[in-house]
């Protein structure tokens, strides 16, 4: 979901009015309906994980083996690996806590001055 929500919606609006009019030829709907299923995997995908992940949070482990976030200060990210491997016996991914402290290039593509980005300066209303 990296792209802007304004062609995101617009691309929504196009495939809803193909697939409700009657006048869209037959292999552009199965063409539609193929691209809309795999499209819906991955949601589906994440869904699952999140159900599985909290049912054995809450039901399969004891309360000892659930491992409980560190309360230490993070300063920088770590390249990302397998998050279902990462932290097993976790509901979270990471013990970040917040933002504020991180210091190292890879954190730098979350956080930004957004004082100082054109958005702001020139588009935004005052």
């Amino acid at each position: 979901m990296r792209a802007s929500i304004a062609p995101l919606f617009y691309l929504m609006m196009m495939t809803g009015e193909a697939v409700f009019q009657k006048s869209t030829p037959r292999s552009l709907l199965i063409t539609l309906y193929l691209l809309l299923a795999l499209g819906a995997l991955t949601p589906l995908y994440e869904i699952n994980r999140s159900v599985y992940r909290a049912y054995e949070y809450y039901f399969v482990l004891d309360p000892s083996q659930r491992t409980q976030p560190t309360s230490k200060v993070v300063t920088r990210l770590e390249q990302p690996g397998a998050p279902e491997y990462d932290h097993p016996g976790s509901l979270v991914a990471d013990n970040i806590q917040t933002l504020k402290f991180m210091n190292d290039t890879l954190s730098k593509n979350f956080i930004a001055n957004v004082r100082r980005s054109f958005y702001y300066r020139y588009l935004s209303p005052r």
